[in-house]
């Protein structure tokens, strides 16, 4: 999954992950222990810890859900 998404380009220094079993598991742990990357974590149970992805979904939610009639 890690590959696939850096694929083409630089390997990153940093990344932010949540509290999600899956980023706890030690295969990712050494996978980004042997990469050199550092994590971070984000704060459990705010919502706000990611500021630019909370507004793209409120954008999207603004733009195309309010307007969509079901």
């Amino acid at each position: 999954m890690f590959n696939d998404a850096i694929r083409g380009q630089a390997t990153p220094r940093h990344l932010s992950t949540d509290h999600d079993p899956l980023f706890e598991a030690h295969r990712w742990q050494a996978h980004l222990r042997v990469l050199e990357i550092d994590e971070i974590k984000t704060v459990p149970h705010v919502p706000l810890s990611h500021p630019f992805v909370e507004r793209l979904i409120g954008t999207i939610r603004r733009e195309f859900l309010d307007h969509v009639l079901f």
